[in-house]
């Protein structure tokens, strides 16, 4: 079969969700930024 013990973000409890946190702010400062610079 498939050997999923070595897959990192089983261990982590809320490894999904960090992982999703972090994608939602990297997307927010760079909409952010753009606005700023008037791209939007």
């Amino acid at each position: 079969g498939m050997n999923f013990v070595h897959m990192p973000e089983l261990g982590w409890q809320y490894g999904y969700a960090w992982a999703i946190g972090l994608m939602a702010a990297i997307a927010g400062s760079l909409y952010l930024m753009f606005k700023r610079i008037d791209w939007f």
